[in-house]
């Protein structure tokens, strides 16, 4: 699979490991084409124009569009393009009416990104997560009331990449009248999505957690919920007719949600990387559950680090960790490993931080996230540098 992703051939030359897909993905060269090609032979606007140019530019947007949908198993006309999934929270969160005692359930697990939206809006409720680094089911059913206006969960945390029983969370919610949103941001390019199998209302996720673009985003969001949600941003190419100040007529969803020039280079870049993805489905998640079993097992063997959350029997490439019995601390030892092993990882709280004070760690951690791009022997080089650090620093 590394020879689909360009960059990697840079980073063998110069002895660079790329561990941290979690914050962003490398890019496909099908995705690079895509773009490039745009730029150097396509360049138009969309929705707009007669020539050529413009109906192969809105021809592919739309293409993109039915790949998205297809690819979560969606219907086109619930596709709404955005930002990324920050900005496709914020229009379900900016969207939906409150009353002045609602309340919205998340998670201790949730990135910022499915947090500040909320709080902003309503009385937040936080569930915690069990012995076994799942949201707790009985807390969820212990908390629902006649005010909980939505549910908000990730389906597998930025942080300890345990995949949640999302399905239940759902089901739990639906039997009390309550829709849910999904952030799928770490999910979508590890574990197969059917939205309408989990039977979510909203589902989001961001373009470059999947080998695509930066920039771009999906918002799932079910037909029949789309007409209930306030249109926050106004302007070109959402509307149909202006009669006056007062009559005005605007376009059907999802069109209605995406107003201005959209991101039309990262669109077709999204639509080329979940083509690329959809053809080599069974190739990429075999070889990512071989990795996650592979790296689970040689943290089995390894006594200088420990995990400040539990891992989960369903489990993703992703581990936060503490340095163990040494006189470093986790941010001096990910120094070191940026700086003398090149190895591209992340330190700190991920955006996470309601979960970090939940367990009392100040500082963060070290999290190594990898994908279907790193070999064993990434691992093996990141283990052997740990090895390095630790020992020679042991207490």
């Amino acid at each position: 699979m590394k020879s689909h992703f360009p960059i990697i051939n840079y980073f063998e030359k110069k002895h660079i490991i790329y561990a941290d897909s979690a914050a962003t993905t490398l890019k496909l060269k099908t995705v690079i084409d895509s773009v490039s090609n745009f730029y150097s032979f396509e360049t138009s606007n969309v929705f707009r124009g007669l020539h050529l140019l413009a109906e192969t530019a809105t021809e592919k947007v739309e293409m993109s569009r039915d790949i998205v949908a297809a690819f979560i198993g969606a219907n086109s006309s619930e596709i709404v393009f955005t930002s990324g999934a920050t900005e496709s929270i914020n229009i379900v969160a900016n969207g939906i009416e409150y009353e002045d005692d609602s309340e919205i359930i998340v998670s201790i697990l949730e990135h910022h990104s499915n947090y500040l939206p909320w709080i902003e809006k309503a009385k937040v409720i936080s569930l915690e997560i069990d012995e076994y680094g799942y949201i707790d089911i009985e807390q969820l059913r212990d908390n629902i009331t006649c005010k909980t206006k939505l549910i908000a969960v990730t389906y597998i945390s930025n942080v300890t990449g345990n995949i949640q029983p999302i399905k239940n969370i759902i089901d739990i919610a639906h039997q009390n009248g309550i829709n849910v949103l999904v952030d799928a941001t770490q999910a979508i390019s590890h574990i197969p999505i059917d939205v309408k199998e989990i039977d979510c209302d909203y589902l989001v996720f961001s373009s470059h957690k999947i080998f695509g673009p930066s920039g771009v985003g999906v918002l799932y969001c079910k037909d029949s919920l789309l007409d209930k949600l306030n249109i926050l941003k106004f302007g070109g190419g959402m509307v149909n007719r202006i009669y006056s100040n007062r009559n005005i007529i605007y376009k059907d969803p999802p069109y209605s949600f995406e107003a201005g020039t959209p991101n039309i280079e990262g669109i077709i870049g999204l639509g080329a990387s979940l083509d690329f993805f959809r053809n080599n489905r069974l190739a990429i998640y075999n070889h990512l559950r071989a990795l996650n079993a592979y790296i689970v097992d040689k943290f089995r063997q390894f006594d200088f680090v420990k995990f400040p959350f539990v891992l989960s029997k369903e489990h993703i490439p992703i581990f936060s960790i503490l340095p163990h019995n040494t006189i470093l601390n986790s941010l001096e030892v990910a120094k070191i490993l940026a700086t003398n092993y090149d190895i591209v990882i992340n330190h700190g709280y991920q955006c996470s931080q309601p979960l970090y004070r939940k367990f009392h760690i100040d500082g963060g951690a070290i999290r190594f996230s990898f994908h279907v791009y790193n070999t064993k022997e990434d691992v093996d080089y990141i283990f052997e540098s740990l090895s390095n650090i630790l020992i020679s620093t042991k207490m």
